[in-house]
């Protein structure tokens, strides 16, 4: 199952699991070894003591048993018990070692503290000694913390160096990444840069670098096609409209013939337009932004002579065209170019617009550029469109009943680019609102 973690955070996170399972096995080991050798000394110890204990003789009732500090003696098992200062814990440790009945040294556990016992026979009857295992658990558990201190220190440790060492371990594959973000239609001439080492890595840029090539070569064909086919389609229309225009003053044609030559001169101008559209776009995709040859562009007298022409439009299809411009606004342009993004936004806002609707075009300044708004009270345009709305061909329902070729946005989206600016949707715009902002760099100089 593939993790949605990335690469970086499952290498630490491998490399901090890794190390600990090491540290876990290591103390468990540790811990083992460490409660056995203590576990042989207490028995060595009780065993030793067991012996002096079994020494005593029957007969002298005068003798007394060894006194130990940390071994308890209780018995014997033969009915009757030595004193003790537990009452309970010479009842716990008779029955356990009656239960048990060996000789060898038993853990035995009593409510608040673990005991290490053995019964030897001396003085005519069985003894229980019981090790108090008190000093030894605290030991234990002084390992134990110091263990898992040591645990989480070495974990952590290790996630930082996992961390550290994946990203440098993986910083070929950011440089990748960051190279081929950077590549798009305009520079597809670029390619990824290629380790040194001879990796897979290297092997991962070789095979990118690969795919460019075949995806430019296939590019530059059909930038090819579409500006031999448009160049190619100009002369035949221009000469089919010329045709139909003599036709068309030509004295005594039936008024039938008229109105069919009308609609093949509607459609051979619509034809002449896409031809054009195609056109410039070629040329805009071989072209490099921010052309040095655009020279110093008066914006505002621009925008107000498109707005005077959209308001043409405006008044032939019953919409009110509001005008606000900022005077004295320059950009590094193409006249043409930028006057053709102006009315293809102001065309659009009147052409897709409600009855007795509103269209506004407001240039303005920002700390960062030249803002350009170009709006209308029009139906909106559907949110599954709006990530499209650049693409060139696409078409909304009303585009389609309008008769649109769907290149008007993807030829003032190109332009915009080729000037070094960015047309963009204004997703909040308001209900019932559609709204498109051009931002532009201004000129450093004013237009002498």
């Amino acid at each position: 199952m593939t993790s949605r973690w990335p690469i970086r955070i499952r290498l630490a996170a491998g490399a901090a699991a890794l190390a600990g399972l090491v540290v876990v096995l290591f103390a468990v080991a540790v811990y083992a070894h460490m409660r056995a050798e203590l576990f042989e000394e207490v028995d060595l110890e009780l065993k030793s003591y067991a012996a002096q204990v079994a020494d005593i003789s029957v007969s002298d009732k005068n003798a007394t048993l060894p006194s130990h500090t940390r071994i308890v003696t209780v018995g014997p098992l033969t009915g009757y018990s030595a004193p003790s200062a537990d009452g309970a814990l010479d009842s716990g440790l008779l029955t356990a070692t009656l239960d048990r009945a060996q000789r060898r040294p038993f853990l035995w556990r009593s409510e608040d503290r673990a005991w290490r016992s053995i019964w030897v026979e001396a003085r005519g009857g069985r003894y229980v000694l019981a090790y108090d295992l008190e000093e030894v658990d605290d030991v234990l558990s002084e390992l134990v913390m110091v263990c898992l201190v040591g645990a989480i220190t070495l974990i952590t440790l290790a996630a930082a160096a996992g961390w550290w060492w994946s990203g440098r371990v993986l910083e070929p594959v950011r440089a990748l990444k960051e190279a081929a973000e950077e590549i798009d239609a305009g520079a597809l001439h670029r390619r990824v840069p290629l380790p040194e080492a001879k990796d897979e890595l290297r092997r991962l840029g070789e095979v990118l670098n690969a795919m460019l090539a075949r995806i430019e070569s296939g590019f530059l064909q059909s930038r090819r096609f579409t500006a031999d086919a448009s160049h190619e389609l100009r002369t035949p229309l221009t000469i089919m409209s010329g045709e139909l225009e003599r036709l068309l003053r030509a004295e005594g044609m039936p008024a039938e013939f008229e109105i069919r030559l009308l609609r093949v001169q509607e459609a051979t101008a619509r034809l002449q337009r896409l031809t054009e559209n195609l056109l410039l776009l070629a040329r805009l995709d071989a072209s490099v932004p921010t052309d040095p040859k655009f020279g110093r562009v008066d914006l505002s007298a621009l925008v107000r002579e498109a707005c005077e022409d959209g308001a043409i439009l405006a008044e032939a299809r019953g919409v009110l065209l509001e005008t606000e411009v900022t005077e004295g606004i320059c950009v590094r342009a193409d006249v043409d170019g930028l006057k053709r993004v102006v009315l293809n936004l102001l065309d659009n806002a009147t052409r897709y617009n409600r009855p007795s609707g509103r269209v506004w075009c407001r240039l303005t300044t920002d700390s960062d550029g030249v803002l350009l708004a170009v709006g209308n009270t029009g139906p909106g345009i559907p949110e599954g469109l709006r990530a499209h709305l650049f693409q060139r061909f696409m078409r909304g329902d009303t585009a389609r009943a309008a008769g649109g070729h769907g290149l008007g946005l993807a030829l003032a989206y190109e332009i915009s680019r080729a000037h070094g600016g960015e047309l963009r949707f204004v997703e909040n715009a308001g209900p019932d609102t559609t709204e498109f902002v051009l931002k532009l760099k201004r000129a450093t100089a004013e237009p002498s």
